[in-house]
C-alpha cells in the first residue's frame, strides 16, 4: 500500500466489484523524505481521479525547472490513503505478509477454477481474479511469479532533510525563500546536489538530494562532501553544502541501496505515448 498500490487500488475500484489492498506494516508512519512526481505520473493520477490530482497540486511544490511536483513523502501517501478509504469497495489489510500465490489458471490439467489464491502468514486466505504486485523494485510478488528482475541503474543517491536553526548562516536561511537551489551540477551530468524547500506547511525545513553516476557503491563509508567538493565552482556554494550536511541526520550521509528500475515493454502502451506516459512501447516504474 505504497503510492503505486494505493493509486492502483483507486483505479481498479472503478471497474472491479471488490479490491483488496495489502500493507505489510501494521500502521502508516510519518516517515520518508521526499517524492517527485513527473508529468507522466500526474497524467496517470488525473486519469484515475481528477479530484485527487487537484489535491496533489495543492500540497505539492513545483521545483521551477520542470513540470514535476515534489511532495513530503508521507503527505503524498496520506492523500492517496484518504481517497482510498472513501471507496466502499476497497478493503485495506495492514500487518499482512503473503506466503504463497497459486494461480489456478496455470493448472496443467485444464481443470483449474480460474482464480488466484493468496495465503498470508497470519492465516488469512484470499481468492481473486488477478493480483497486482505493486511492491517496489525489490518485489516479492515479482519473484514468486518468476518475472524478470529489475534493472540496476548506475546511479547512487544520498538524500536527507534538515530543520534550519536560528543560528544558521544568512545564505542557508535565504534558501528557505527559494523553491529549489542547485549547488553542484557536473557539466558531464555525472553528479548534482540540489537543495529545496519542503512546503509552506513545514516552515524552516529543507531537503536535499545528491545523485551521482560515479561508482561509489564499493565504498559504503564515502562522505557526500568528498564527492561534491571537486564539482562546485563557487566557494560560497561549497560552504553552504558543508553547512547543510553538518545539520543533517547522520543516517542521511550514507548512500541509499542501488537504485533499481522496473522496465515493462508492452505494445499496448504505445497508445499513451502522445499523452506523455512514457517512451515508445515501454513504461518505466
Amino acid at each position: 500500500a505504497g503510492p503505486a498500490g494505493l493509486a492502483c487500488a483507486l483505479g481498479l475500484s472503478d471497474v472491479c466489484q471488490k479490491v483488496h489492498l495489502i500493507e505489510k506494516h501494521a500502521s502508516f508512519e510519518k516517515r520518508g523524505a521526499t517524492f517527485g512526481m513527473a508529468k507522466n505520473g500526474q497524467l496517470a493520477l488525473e486519469e484515475i481521479s481528477p479530484d485527487l490530482m487537484e489535491h496533489m497540486r495543492h500540497i505539492g511544490m513545483k521545483p521551477g525547472f520542470s513540470e514535476s511536483l515534489v511532495f513530503v513523502w508521507w503527505e503524498m501517501r496520506d492523500a492517496l490513503l484518504k481517497f482510498v478509504k472513501q471507496r466502499h469497495n476497497i478493503t485495506l489489510y495492514c500487518g499482512e505478509e503473503f506466503t504463497e500465490i497459486i494461480d489456478d489458471n496455470d493448472n496443467n490439467n485444464g481443470d483449474g477454477d480460474g482464480v488466484i489464491k493468496v495465503s498470508f502468514e497470519t492465516g488469512l486466505e484470499m481468492v481473486a481474479d488477478f493480483v497486482v504486485g505493486a511492491d517496489g523494485a525489490h518485489s516479492r510478488v515479482r519473484n514468486v511469479l518468476g518475472l524478470a528482475p529489475p534493472i540496476i541503474s548506475e546511479t547512487t543517491l544520498f538524500r536527507g532533510s534538515l530543520q534550519v536553526p536560528d543560528t544558521a548562516s544568512i545564505e542557508l536561511k535565504g534558501c528557505l525563500e527559494e523553491g529549489m537551489v542547485p549547488l553542484a551540477v557536473d557539466e558531464k551530468g555525472k553528479l548534482y546536489f540540489v537543495l529545496f524547500n519542503f512546503h509552506e506547511r513545514h516552515p524552516g525545513r529543507l531537503a536535499w538530494i545528491l545523485s551521482t553516476s560515479i561508482d561509489v557503491r564499493s565504498d559504503d563509508k564515502i562522505a557526500p562532501f568528498a564527492l561534491v567538493q571537486d564539482h562546485v565552482k563557487e566557494e560560497t556554494d561549497l560552504k553552504l553544502i558543508k553547512e547543510v550536511l553538518a545539520l543533517s541526520d547522520e543516517d542521511h550521509l550514507k548512500p541509499y541501496p542501488k537504485t533499481s528500475i522496473v522496465d515493462l515493454s508492452d505494445a499496448a502502451i504505445d497508445a499513451y505515448v502522445d499523452r506523455g506516459w512514457g517512451g515508445r512501447g515501454r513504461i518505466t516504474l
